[in-house]
């Protein structure tokens, strides 16, 4: 009966030893997993602050002038400039009859469907 429990007292030590072993390196996995979670987690806030500070320190205005010269269509429309009389150009146009006659029909057209009184 001795030999009996001195055998069952060292296989349970030997159960208690391998479940504190397993416990413990089941406690580090999960550890390590975290320790990853956090530094992916910290280099993806690092990649998108950069990002964002590049995104706020962009000069828009340039960007939208180059974006709308790529998409501009050849011949579109040019506005004008302002031109002063110290610049000595002047812009003078001849206007045919027929745009003249065109130009004021479309001018009674406006009248009859905007009437203003103010004009």
């Amino acid at each position: 009966m001795t030999a009996a429990l001195v055998i069952s007292l060292v296989l349970n030590v030997a159960l208690l030893v391998t479940v504190v072993c397993i416990a413990v390196l089941f406690s580090r996995s999960l550890q390590t997993a975290v320790q990853l979670t956090d530094r992916v987690h910290l280099r993806a806030v690092k990649s998108q602050d950069g990002l964002l500070d590049r995104i706020m320190s962009a000069d828009w205005h340039s960007f939208r002038e180059a974006r709308s010269e790529d998409l501009a269509e050849e011949g579109g429309q040019i506005f004008p400039t302002a031109v002063t009389e110290e610049d000595g150009e002047f812009l003078v146009t001849q206007l045919s009859d027929e745009e003249l006659r065109q130009m004021a029909h479309e001018r009674s057209l406006i009248t009859e469907d905007f009437p203003d009184e103010n004009r």
